[in-house]
Formats: C-alpha cells, structure tokens, sequence
C-alpha cells in the first residue's frame, strides 16, 4: 500500500470511530471556511474603504491647511 493509500484508510477509520456530533462537525468543517473566507473578504473591503476615506480627510486638510474640523 502507499503512502496516500494508507492515509486514507486511517482517515477513515478515524471516521467511523467518531461520535455523530463529531461527523455532524466534520461535515460542517468546509462551510465554516467558506464563512471565515468571505469574512475576511468583507474586513478587507471596509479596511479599504476606510483607508480610502481616511487619505480623503487628510488630502482636504493638506490642501486646505487653515480649514477647522
């Protein structure tokens, strides 16, 4: 047997030894890295635009030295 075959079949092994919470778990293992993907998709969006918006403020007060906040 290889390497990789091996691997598997103790993978599954492992798998029948779970308890059903833990199968329930493990099925939901790729969905919660979907979420923590599209989470940090989304963090990253807003840290942008609040970059954005952040370099906006300071380019007005750059141009416009004497301006009041």
């Amino acid at each position: 047997m290889t390497n990789k075959m091996l691997a598997r079949k103790n993978d599954f092994k492992n798998y029948r030894k779970m308890t059903a919470l833990e199968k329930k778990y493990a099925e939901l293992e790729p969905t919660k890295l979907l979420i923590n993907k599209a989470k940090t998709e989304v963090l990253t969006s807003v840290r942008a635009q609040w970059l954005r918006t952040l370099n906006e403020i300071r380019t007005f007060f750059r141009k416009n030295p004497d301006a009041e906040f």
